[in-house]
């Protein structure tokens, strides 16, 4: 048999209970029937099947609420119809269907909104009520079966059944407790118990620890519920249980439900006392359908309250507190209602008194310190579940689907009865499908107001006057004959004419209904552009946001690299100045050298002229990276500083490090003069102990200083150029010469003698830190070579000055250098390697 169910809120992985419901039913009649499910938005489940039937399985569609049409073509095909009773208010046609129609009652839509609707206006109110009892009237003079969720609830429509006609003596004599009428299938469970697939709040949220006690909340905060008696009672809790955590699900409604004022309220009250974000905690998103075990088995206890109203004593148990059984959590509900029955007669909760806080802290506390009564309540939660599948729970309506049948009592009614029950007014959409505002409305013109007033007038007159009623019959003999004759010769006549004036005034009306839902859908699309294009607007600013912190991103990295680049500058400076202090012992009476180490450092001041060249472009392109910078910070600000006032305190972050790299820039180049410094006083140190060692008052010989003036490699950061933050050349420093000379020969001769002489450690030392010696006797021939005026004696003195002692031999070191470059080979003393005349 092919079935058509009909849901009036979103079914997929997000879905509330009336969508739960309509598909968990979808999945019982599935085993026996050809099932399609449809819904008024699209079915986001990758559990959806082909409109082929298979046994199991069922066909997922959706449809278009505010086209009643969009039904026709599901309704022809179908040979039983399930609907929510609320898909009535978008197809008042469906009472009229052929097909055998069962309507669920589950949820007393009028009881509900009558606490939604309290802080409204009185009028608001009224029109609200009128709607919701239109809507129930035709819910029961309509459906050929009728499904409710508990006993009580069932006697509330028996009476309401009684009061509209349909409990007739007919009724009665073949069906006496009218089961065949109106049954009671409640909310269900999986068979499946819950499995655990991952961490939901533990570890999650900060604060909530893992062997924390937490309190969960686990259903939508409605208004008509009572959260707030719970959050008052926290400060009581935890004066005896510090860690206690509580937590709300308090995502927004998935199928856009009228906006509630209870979040706002909590937090706004969890906030007052101090306690959100520290005791008490509120997670925002919906928990789909397939992953609310993982919040259930992460609870400790679990809290139901409401307030004590109609709604509470006449509505289901409570989806969440089914779900608190399915898991095993004990539960603490409000007294009152079929939830808190439930909850005694299976021994698997504590009953508080209503709006007593003192009493929600007791039981809280109870639970809390009483690991044994949590465990019994526990197993007897999951005993209950057991006896509540959805097998078992959707027997009367598989019964019904077996052997379906027609009752409804309107089938044979005149068509002019039918006719006024297909042309009554559509009430706005319900709260659970009515599109939340993005924008606060704005406030409504006079003439606005005035214009809606009369064409609500208007219609309201053709409500009342669109069927042409005839004129009652008043008794006597003439009226009787006359009334006879009217009959027998004006009626067939005006019969016809009545029929057809009555068809056009009731397509008036239609098209007046038509014409204002259609006023109301274009109003509602364009808030959904305006919306929609506010939404595009606001991403296009969140990647331009994303676009500039990844350059700033970029330009902090460069500026790291230059910070690592200067201090590389200045370790290789430390190690030249810990070079320079351990040659500093041999260079004690070398005064007469003075003159001809002058021109040695004026000639390095020349080779440092280009090497200063090379530093001042390299500051050059530093600079054009840092205006280049610079003008984008400057463009972001122009484009964000009226979107984002976090970009604003980037941008000057970003100045700031700007300014801390042009002070590098100036401390490098301070440095790198230093260094100049320093390696010229080395050299000469080098070329003063050349002389001592030989023992004679030779000319210096002076190389000139080479500098590797390449340009520095280009650094690519985020598509510009700049210099690249790489390590300085290490430092070569150039120890004493060794001087090899034959019995003491002093002069050219020695120098060339004790060149053969070295020539072996020379080539056994090529390349390595330890042919200092040798390298300074290369560079001292080269600079001979280069300017032979250099090696010509200088003029003595007309009192030759006394010769200088020979130094003290260098200590023979035990370790390695501290500088850059350590050399390895050992140092000689002249007299060591000299022989005796």
């Amino acid at each position: 048999m092919r079935l058509l169910i009909i849901s009036h809120e979103r079914v997929g992985r997000h879905m509330a209970g009336p969508g739960i419901r309509s598909w968990e039913l979808a999945r019982v009649l599935a085993e026996q029937h050809e099932v399609t499910l449809i819904a008024p938005h699209p079915i986001d489940s990758s559990e959806a099947s082909s409109r082929d039937w298979q046994p199991g399985t069922f066909a997922l569609a959706s449809y278009d609420w505010n086209d009643p049409t969009s039904l026709d073509g599901w309704l022809r095909d179908a040979e039983v119809v399930v609907a929510n009773g609320q898909v009535l208010q978008c197809a008042p046609d469906l009472g009229l269907v052929r097909p055998p129609l069962v309507l669920d009652l589950y949820d007393p839509t009028l009881l509900e909104n009558l606490e939604l609707f309290r802080a409204f206006p009185e009028d608001q109110r009224q029109a609200r009520y009128a709607q919701d009892h239109d809507l129930l009237h035709r819910q029961l003079v309509s459906a050929d079966f009728l499904l409710c969720a508990t006993e009580r609830q069932r006697d509330l429509y028996v009476g309401a059944l009684m009061a509209g006609g349909r409990v007739t003596p007919a009724s009665v004599d073949t069906d006496p407790h009218l089961r065949g009428l109106i049954d009671v299938v409640p909310y269900g469970l999986p068979t499946e118990p819950p499995v655990k697939q991952g961490p939901a709040l533990r570890n999650l949220i900060a604060g909530i620890g893992p062997e924390d006690p937490l309190i969960l909340w686990s259903g939508g905060l409605w208004d008509w519920m009572d959260p707030l008696t719970l959050i008052e009672a926290m400060p009581l809790v935890i004066e005896q249980v510090p860690n206690a955590r509580l937590a709300f699900l308090a995502g927004p409604h998935p199928s856009n439900t009228h906006p509630m004022q209870m979040p706002g309220v909590c937090r706004k009250r969890a906030e007052a006392l101090g306690l959100h974000d520290r005791h008490i905690f509120f997670y925002e998103q919906w928990v789909p359908y397939h992953q609310r075990a993982d919040f259930l088995l992460e609870a400790t206890i679990a809290v139901a309250l409401h307030r004590d109203h109609l709604e509470t004593d006449y509505a289901a148990v409570r989806s969440r507190v089914l779900d608190h059984l399915w898991a095993g959590v004990p539960s603490i509900v409000s007294a009152g209602g079929a939830a808190a029955a439930l909850l005694t007669d299976v021994g698997a909760g504590l009953v508080v008194p209503v709006e007593d806080r003192e009493a929600v802290a007791r039981a809280i506390l109870q639970l809390l310190q009483d690991p044994e009564q949590r465990t019994t309540q526990s197993l007897a939660a999951r005993e209950c579940a057991r006896t509540m599948t959805w097998e078992r729970v959707a027997a009367p309506l598989v019964r019904f689907c077996q052997s379906p049948r027609r009752t409804r009592t309107g089938a044979g009614a005149d068509a002019n009865a039918q006719l006024a029950q297909t042309v009554r007014p559509s009430p706005p959409l319900p709260p659970a499908l009515a599109p939340t505002p993005a924008l606060p409305p704005e406030p409504e013109s006079e003439t606005l107001a005035t214009l809606e007033a009369c064409r609500n007038a208007a219609i309201a007159v053709q409500e009342q006057t669109w069927q042409v009623q005839e004129q009652p019959v008043v008794r006597g003999k003439f009226n009787r004959l006359r009334q006879f004759l009217i009959n027998q010769i004006v009626r067939p006549f005006l019969a016809p004419l009545i029929e057809q004036q009555q068809t056009y005034n009731a397509a008036v009306l239609r098209s007046m209904y038509a014409m204002n839902e259609a006023t109301d859908q274009r109003h509602s699309t364009l808030m959904h552009w305006i919306n929609r294009r506010i939404g595009e607007v606001q991403q296009e600013m969140n990647d331009r946001f994303r676009e500039t912190l990844e350059r700033i991103q970029g330009v902090e990295q460069s500026a790291r690299g230059i910070e690592q680049y200067a201090r590389r500058v200045e370790q290789y400076a430390q190690g030249v100045y810990r070079s320079a202090q351990d040659v500093h012992q041999y260079a004690q009476g070398t005064e007469q050298y003075v003159q001809r180490l002058e021109q040695y450092t004026r000639t390095l001041e020349q080779r440092l002229v280009g090497s200063e060249q090379f530093f001042n472009q390299a500051l050059v392109r530093v600079g054009e990276a840092t205006r280049r910078v610079e003008d984008d910070i400057r463009r972001v600000e122009h484009q964000a500083q009226d979107r984002n006032q976090q970009l604003r305190e980037l941008v000057s972050e970003l100045a700031t490090r700007v300014e801390k790299l042009k002070v590098n820039d100036l401390l490098l180049r301070q440095q790198l003069t230093d260094f100049a410094e320093q390696l010229a006083g080395l050299e000469d140190t080098d070329s003063q102990l050349m002389a001592l060692w030989r023992g004679e008052n030779a000319p210096l010989p002076i190389k000139e200083a080479t500098f590797d003036t390449r340009e520095p490699p280009v650094l690519v950061s985020n598509g510009r150029a700049g210099v690249a933050a790489s390590p300085p050349p290490e430092p070569q420093p150039v120890p004493p010469p060794e001087v090899k000379g034959e019995g003491g020969v002093e002069g050219p001769a020695a120098t060339a003698h004790g060149q053969d002489q070295g020539s072996e450690g020379s080539e056994g030392s090529e390349g390595s830190e330890g042919s200092e010696g040798s390298e300074g006797s290369e560079k001292a021939e080269a600079a001979l070579e280069e300017h032979p005026t250099l090696a010509q004696p200088a003029s003595p003195p007309e009192t030759p000055p006394p010769a200088p002692e020979k130094p003290p031999a260098p200590k023979k070191r035990t370790g390695p250098r501290t500088g850059p470059q350590t050399s390895t080979k050992k140092q000689t003393t002249p007299s060591s390697r000299s022989k005796k005349p």
